[in-house]
């Protein structure tokens, strides 16, 4: 009812009269004759009006833009963004000498300190193993390894890696269709077999207590991932731009190390997070994960793995990118904090986000909103679906990029906000890195994990070896040098002509069987191992199983060996080779 009444009084309202307008108590009684309206002119009050709109114009500048309860804002500024550089981009190589080759840029990273390393554990490994055998001895090991042996071993993988057949075995093949020279020359079978049997990174003297929470869970290859992080941040500057993701290393053995991660390529195996240089995939830093920290964690897994890998780079205004899982506005704020920009999809889940990031209106292809808190972006992009990110290294301007389009059977240019086209663009720094890896990976099948990651960092460091050749060398011997090309010339530059091989006797001449000798041909058993029988050569007969025929039994005059009971009667009797049956 009140209601109403008010609406009947304001319809009948027609004004005030001069009467009805109170007069403050405070104020001087004026002058003038509000009644004498002809005192009052038009232009004293055109002139009021002008100030009057001119003071409500500064009153909305001046006014406080309407924010969400996080503090996010609908109406954008510009970012404000310290400019990256100047300072000397890529390799650092002072320390080579004239005309380095492939083995001195591999040698920056893997330290020359390390192989001397697995040499003494590898022979101490080896020497605790063999004392618990028949005699404490094994055939297979009657000498220690040197540091030209693992050199070589090394060269060996990398070889393994280009050809890649299913069994090791087979590389030492006769079959010319399988058998690789460069191979079969260096160690024999065996021996390649006992030095992936006992080759070792740490002194097991010194392992952790098992029942101790937070032991070092990757001891056994500790030194060896401590060296390869310091080593590719001290020969090598980044640019701008650096990515930040997660790699796999497979692994389907025994370990509390081992994950699954059904949606990815590799299902089982080890997670590494890494952190890349975005334009060439040079690995900058990695970080191996071993499960959730037992004091854990403020911020979230993914807030503290971004600070750790992204600490050597504070303060130089690099530019981070990283996906949805690490995400977050506290991060964002952090590493602002810290100098450093960032560029990342995001969760809509995220505690702190803009309110209008989950409450919007349906977007259709291309369409976008924006929000904006301090210097943090907060930006919804439609694709197939919303696509949300955070950024604090780009200003709120209009950019598009490529998609495909059924209806017109051809790419077309997409509107979107600047955010979306430097992540595209900046975000694969890691999934190059892994391109690489993965292409002549020297991964040998083993049930201990810690071969998988000693395999992780020397192919690292091989990709991150050939990217400083790339880059300093002028002169490469092709005009087109590819990885393929570095990794062949540095397995030859490891293994230099070695060769664990015992040199072969010189053949041993045949001599000419006539009448006046024949009855000095007599039958012997030779010393050492059997050989090929040379009339079953000749006649190239072999066993059931494909091998050649051979016999410890042979002639004391023609140093030649035969089958004692039936090639050896017929070289007494002379018979030509030909007539044999």
């Amino acid at each position: 009812m009140e209601s109403s009444s008010e609406s009947e009084n304001e319809e009948h309202f027609v004004g005030f009269d001069i009467a009805d307008i109170p007069v403050r108590p405070d104020a001087p009684e004026s002058d003038i004759d509000v009644s004498d309206v002809s005192s009052v002119h038009t232009s004293d009050l055109s002139d009021w009006d002008d100030r009057n709109s001119d003071s409500e114009s500064d009153f909305e500048e001046q006014a406080p833009v309407p924010t969400d309860r996080f503090g996010w804002a609908s109406v954008t500024t510009p970012i404000a963004i310290t400019p990256f550089g100047p300072r000397v981009i890529g390799p650092k190589t002072d320390d080579l000498g004239n005309n380095p080759n492939q083995l001195d840029f591999f040698f920056l990273l893997f330290k020359p300190a390390m192989i001397d390393s697995i040499v003494t554990q590898t022979n101490k490994y080896a020497r605790e193993k063999i004392v618990n055998k028949p005699n404490g001895i094994d055939p297979h090991w009657r000498e220690d390894t040197t540091a030209e042996e693992v050199k070589a071993f090394f060269g060996v993988l990398i070889l393994m890696g280009i050809h890649n057949l299913p069994r090791d075995d087979m590389y030492w093949s006769a079959d010319d269709r399988l058998g690789v020279p460069g191979v079969n020359k260096v160690m024999s079978l065996k021996r390649y077999q006992k030095l992936k049997e006992f080759i070792h990174l740490a002194d097991n003297d010194h392992l952790p207590d098992p029942a101790d929470v937070n032991r070092d869970r990757l001891f056994k290859v500790r030194d060896l991932l401590d060296m390869a992080n310091q080593s590719f941040l001290e020969h090598y500057t980044p640019d701008c731009d650096i990515s930040i993701d997660e790699a796999m290393v497979a692994f389907k053995g025994r370990s509390t190390l081992r994950m699954y991660m059904p949606i990815k390529p590799i299902k089982w195996g080890m997670k590494v997070w890494c952190a890349a240089e975005s334009n060439t995939g040079y690995l900058l830093q990695f970080e191996v994960y071993t499960g959730r920290r037992a004091d854990g964690t403020q911020h979230g897994l993914g807030h503290d793995v971004v600070m750790r890998l992204s600490s050597p780079f504070f303060g130089l205004h690099h530019h981070l990118y990283f996906d949805n899982f690490f995400s977050s506005v506290t991060l964002m704020t952090d590493l602002l904090a810290e100098g450093t920009y960032a560029c990342a999809t995001v969760r809509s889940n995220r505690v702190g986000l803009p309110v209008g990031m989950k409450q919007h209106r349906k977007l259709t292809k291309g369409q976008s909103l924006v929000f904006q808190k301090d210097n943090t972006l907060a930006s919804v992009w439609h694709d197939k679906r919303d696509v949300n990110f955070l950024s604090t290294n780009c200003s709120n301007e209009d950019n598009s990029v490529l998609r495909w389009d059924r209806t017109q059977q051809a790419r077309v240019a997409v509107p979107c906000p600047s955010v979306v086209k430097l992540y595209d663009q900046h975000m694969g720094g890691v999934d190059n890195s892994d391109q690489m890896r993965g292409y002549y990976n020297t991964v040998q099948k083993s049930h201990k994990y810690w071969r998988y990651l000693m395999s992780f960092v020397f192919d690292a460091c091989i990709n991150n070896a050939y990217i400083l050749y790339d880059q300093t060398v002028l002169d490469k011997p092709k005009t087109r040098y590819a990885l393929l090309d570095f990794r062949l010339d540095l397995a030859d530059h490891l293994i230099g002509g070695f060769s664990s091989r015992k040199k072969l006797a010189p053949k041993r001449k045949a001599q000419i069987v006539n009448e006046a000798n024949i009855g000095v041909h007599t039958l012997i058993k030779f010393d050492g191992r059997k050989r090929a029988c040379i009339t079953c050569k000749n006649l190239r007969r072999q066993t059931p199983t494909g091998r050649a025929v051979e016999s410890s039994y042979g002639c004391g005059i023609c140093q030649l060996n035969f089958c004692r009971d039936t090639c050896f009667p017929q070289h007494l009797g002379a018979v030509p080779v030909d007539e044999i049956v």
